[in-house]
């Protein structure tokens, strides 16, 4: 059910031999993760969570699941603030779970 460029980087194949993703997700209706148990794109998973309050670097971080081929794979998105435009965010998805919110945004941010 889950297609687009972020599962295209996070394929079982890449799972299987033991790497992990740290990506970007797109902001697209095109795109959905298994939350709560309801098939949801990034933005209505966005909106149905509460925000950290004030000038925080990461809004919200949740657990979900990228479906393909039948295959779950969980991911964690960072919803980060972005700095170029102060009321918009970023999504951030990564499928090592064991990283916390500051190490998956320094992470990507080097790449």
């Amino acid at each position: 059910m889950t297609q687009g460029s972020a599962l295209q980087l996070i394929d079982s194949a890449i799972k299987d031999i033991g790497f992990d993703v740290i990506a970007m997700a797109k902001k697209t209706s095109k795109i959905h993760y298994r939350y709560q148990d309801r098939i949801q794109n990034v933005k209505a998973i966005y909106q149905q969570n509460t925000k950290r309050r004030g000038l925080a670097k990461h809004l919200l971080s949740i657990e979900a699941e990228a479906v393909k081929d039948g295959k779950a794979i969980p991911v964690r998105f960072i919803y980060v603030r972005n700095r170029n435009r102060l009321k918009d965010y970023l999504v951030l998805v990564t499928t090592d779970m064991s990283l916390g919110e500051e190490e998956i945004i320094s992470l990507y941010g080097r790449r």
